[in-house]
């Protein structure tokens, strides 16, 4: 499944794969990472931020061991990440608002 995204002209859409969106946020990820909680990805500071504050997958409700730590249990999604990257370059005015709020 895509997003598709209208620009100016219906010529301009641009369509988003679902996966490059973290489940949380609902936006591009830059720093996609599995969570071995639940097999699926999301982006980092969100996900840590979640479990942080939960201790359990967003999804499914899988708790964290006592002993895990998020390092033990978030994995990065390089393959994902370059992907990310290459339609970063191949469509950059998806992300000038992005760049102005740095």
């Amino acid at each position: 499944m895509t997003i598709r995204l209208e620009a100016k002209s219906k010529q301009n859409a641009v369509e988003i794969p679902e996966a490059y969106l973290c489940v949380i946020t609902q936006e591009i990820m830059i720093k996609p990472v599995i969570c071995t909680l639940d097999g699926r990805t999301y982006e980092d500071s969100s996900i840590r931020e979640w479990l942080g504050k939960h201790g359990t997958s967003p999804v499914n409700r899988t708790r964290m061991k006592p002993n895990q730590t998020l390092d033990d249990i978030l994995i990065d999604n390089r393959n994902l990440e370059d992907a990310i990257e290459i339609f970063r370059k191949e469509n950059p005015q998806l992300f000038i608002k992005n760049a102005l709020n740095m």
